[in-house]
């Protein structure tokens, strides 16, 4: 049943439920989740004239597929005593859930703005980002919080490019851990390095080969001579590889 209510003269349409009051002038849409939707009241202002199911979405209806991360802090200065009764309770998730409330309410309002598909530009992804970062600010100062960063990350991405991303960041993860192992090498040969890297790739490729039965050796020439043969009993191939390291090294 709608009922009349009185409006500021620019307000269109107001819904209003037990969490939040919406307020729209104008044309534009408003995102409902199905418990809202239940517990929702619907007023038609005196300038709205007529009020049709297409000025109202719920928000399954809404493919927002995306991933918002929030980095914000608790601003001291805005801890009014006006304030404090506003802060969430424990029993309503905290500060975390209303964080998480707000940041997809703000993200539908934008996203309303314009058609998803154009969420694949670089260009609209960035303004975006910025445009939710400061909405979400000004809304979350009424909690005493103060947003530092704000990020949106597209869950939904073709599949070329999802292949991509994960080649890149494979790629960047590999060439990290190479670097790391050169530089474990540097510290165990010193200045003998350039001797032992032939060494040294050969053992790498014995590694991978047997990643899954790891049976090798990697030990200094004449360090242990009689490693292989307390190991007899071991199952599977042991593979020593005889590595020329300087005594000087082997002290340190």
């Amino acid at each position: 049943m709608i009922r009349w209510k009185k409006l500021n003269p620019n307000e269109r349409l107001l819904i209003e439920s037990p969490v939040n009051r919406y307020r729209i002038a104008g044309p534009g849409w408003v995102y409902l989740t199905p418990r809202q939707r239940a517990l929702a009241t619907v007023y038609v202002g005196p300038q709205a004239r007529s009020l049709t199911l297409e000025n109202v979405r719920t928000a399954e209806n809404v493919p927002l597929k995306l991933a918002m991360k929030i980095i914000y802090k608790v601003d001291t200065e805005l801890l009014t005593a006006d304030l404090l009764p506003k802060i969430p309770g424990l029993n309503d998730g905290g500060w975390s859930g209303s964080v998480d409330w707000h940041s997809e309410y703000v993200m539908r309002q934008l996203m309303a703005q314009r058609p998803w598909q154009e969420i694949n530009h670089d260009e609209v992804q960035k303004r975006l980002e910025r445009l939710f970062t400061q909405t979400l600010n000004d809304r979350l100062k009424g909690l005493g919080l103060q947003v530092i960063a704000g990020c949106v990350i597209r869950a939904e991405l073709p599949e070329s490019l999802q292949r991509t991303l994960i080649q890149g960041e494979e790629d960047r993860v590999e060439a990290g851990s190479r670097a790391k192992v050169l530089q474990s090498y540097f510290e165990v040969f010193g200045q003998n390095l350039p001797q032992a890297m032939p060494f040294i790739v050969q053992w790498e490729m014995l590694n991978t080969i047997h990643k899954n039965n790891p049976q090798i050796l990697l030990t200094p020439n004449g360090a242990f001579p009689n490693l292989t043969q307390g190991l007899s009993g071991t199952s599977g191939n042991i593979f020593q590889m005889q590595l020329p390291i300087w005594e000087q090294n082997r002290a340190n």
